[in-house]
């Protein structure tokens, strides 16, 4: 392979003369034809022949079958009951958010499968394309979660936050404890404000 990218950049690539990819690789196909194919070379019966000739004659061996490798990483669970995996994200059941879960892919199988740490089946999903950026989720992650954050809304009011809330019993105690007061009762001076009005 070095002997050939050697020849060819030293016999085609250095007078190369065109002005984009697609001008390049009609030049190197015709190269190749016209000039690299028609060298001789000695078959192995010792007899004259080119380049192309033998190319013509020699046979492949079959593709090898895969070879069924297993990925194993650990993810996080993100808040939206996802996790990331090859550029793509992947739901798993609400309520594992900040947890590890192995992810497994066999290489000659099209999904994905996630596993707590004690090799629980969590979730099973079909790959997305690598890099894609989807978000793949299940109809039943889809509805557990949705079930989850409804669960969260109330229709009761909501808290006054500029209302007047005078401290409570429990409150009085705790912090007459943290001053040594016996009878705490909160205080405000207003001598600052007095001054600043005269």
């Amino acid at each position: 392979m070095e002997a050939a990218v050697k020849y060819v950049s030293g016999n085609w690539y250095r007078t190369l003369s065109c002005q984009n990819q697609q001008e390049a690789q009609v030049s190197l196909d015709r190269f190749l034809v016209d000039i690299a194919d028609k060298r001789v070379r000695y078959g192995s019966d010792g007899q004259k022949t080119t380049v192309g000739l033998l190319a013509k004659t020699e046979t492949l061996i079959d593709l090898p079958t895969p070879y069924p490798a297993t990925i194993r990483v650990e993810r996080t669970v993100q808040a939206n009951a996802t996790i990331s995996f090859r550029g793509n994200s992947y739901s798993v059941p609400p309520g594992l958010s900040g947890s590890t879960l192995i992810v497994e892919h066999r290489l000659i199988d099209k999904y994905i499968q996630i596993y707590s740490r004690t090799r629980t089946l969590i979730s099973k999903h079909e790959m997305a394309l690598d890099g894609a950026g989807k978000l793949i989720r299940s109809d039943e992650h889809h509805k557990l979660l949705e079930r989850s954050v409804l669960s969260i809304f109330t229709t009761k009011s909501p808290c006054d936050k500029k209302g007047n809330f005078p401290l409570s019993e429990n409150s009085r105690k705790l912090a007459a404890k943290l001053t040594n007061v016996s009878d705490f009762e909160p205080s405000v001076d207003l001598t600052i404000y007095e001054k600043m009005t005269k």
